[in-house]
């Protein structure tokens, strides 16, 4: 595959205006600049059963102010940061539900049925850029994708796949990553499901990967290993991996993962609900240095997701695209 100097250059130019546009965003929301309806805020689900549902919990980035904003039996997270929405998958019940970020206005945009199944809606991820939503089947074996209003739900025709789980999208390259349980993998493919390759795998570090998160400034794919209770990284071809966070607590099962893209921080799920029935959420930075513990919930956390005001959404999205939309395409 060749590219021109013309496009790489394009491409250049896109993840520099990533980088500045980060870093403007950082100045201003350390400056206290930000008005109260732009707080990014981190989003969690918990199993912990109250009366017939469960809670999707909100509270600010270092975990304070939490507060419970719908209940819902939610599983994977995802936000569509120029629509302001909350989109989940709820397993037991074959549905993907979307909501306002206050937890108002919950609406179900694919229930399964029996001519278009979903027996286990597992993992999730949303292209906010062409309005695409992505999630996982694990029991049936398919990954699918939908508008982000749940217009013209579809089955992606990739060859091969296995217990598909955890999903995420990179929306510069053009690329969707999944984890496999079974063949203990991570892969990817073009966002049509087209030219499947692997990314990583390793029968013994690979046991069950519950959580991926993309850095595309850095250019590297994060993961967690639930069974090993480790958090790992790669660069996006799969090359380099790297251990960053072992767990420590008794009973550690590592769950979703999540980076914030403008404080430059990664954040994780640490569910130990067989052990003590309580669950952690931890950040470091991006090496995984500098670890701290910002919530313990009653329960089984799952998914995470973390909400980026729409104005600085906008503006990062489209200082990325303007790489992509030059970015060299592969040669016949």
């Amino acid at each position: 595959m060749k590219r021109s100097a013309t496009d790489c250059y394009s491409r250049l130019i896109g993840v520099l205006g990533v980088i500045c546009t980060l870093a403007a965003f950082v100045a201003v929301d350390e400056a206290n600049a930000l008005p109260a309806s732009s707080v990014r805020r981190l989003f969690v689900t918990n199993n912990t059963y109250i009366g017939s549902s469960q809670p999707i919990i909100s509270s600010k980035l270092d975990g304070s102010s939490s507060q419970v904003i719908a209940f819902s039996q939610g599983g994977a997270l995802d936000i569509d940061a120029f629509e302001n929405h909350i989109y989940w998958t709820e397993n037991n019940f074959g549905k993907v539900r979307r909501a306002s970020l206050d937890g108002s206005g919950i609406e179900t945009l694919f229930q399964a049925t029996p001519s278009f199944p979903a027996v286990m809606p597992a993992g999730l991820a949303i292209d906010p850029a062409a309005k695409i939503l992505y999630w996982s089947n694990q029991q049936i074996n398919d990954i699918r994708s939908m508008s982000l209003d749940g217009v013209n739900p579809q089955v992606l025709n990739i060859s091969g796949l296995d217990t598909p789980y955890a999903l995420a999208v990179d929306h510069l390259n053009e690329k969707l990553y999944w984890s496999e349980y079974r063949f203990r993998r991570i892969n990817r493919a073009n966002l049509d499901g087209s030219s499947p390759e692997l990314v990583v795998q390793d029968g013994g570090d690979l046991p069950t990967v519950d959580g991926l998160a993309l850095d595309l400034v850095e250019g590297k794919v994060y993961w967690t290993n639930r069974l090993l209770d480790r958090v790992q990284r790669a660069n996006l071809d799969g090359s380099q991996v790297e251990t960053i966070i072992m767990a420590s607590g008794s009973g550690s099962n590592l769950r979703d993962i999540e980076i914030d893209p403008i404080s430059r921080k990664l954040y994780w799920v640490d569910d130990r609900k067989d052990i003590s029935e309580m669950s952690y959420i931890y950040r470091a930075n991006l090496d995984g240095t500098g670890s701290e513990l910002l919530m313990e919930l009653v329960g089984q956390a799952t998914g995470l997701a973390i909400s980026v005001p729409e104005p600085s959404a906008a503006t990062l999205l489209a200082f990325g695209l303007i790489g992509a939309s030059c970015y060299c395409r592969r040669s016949a």
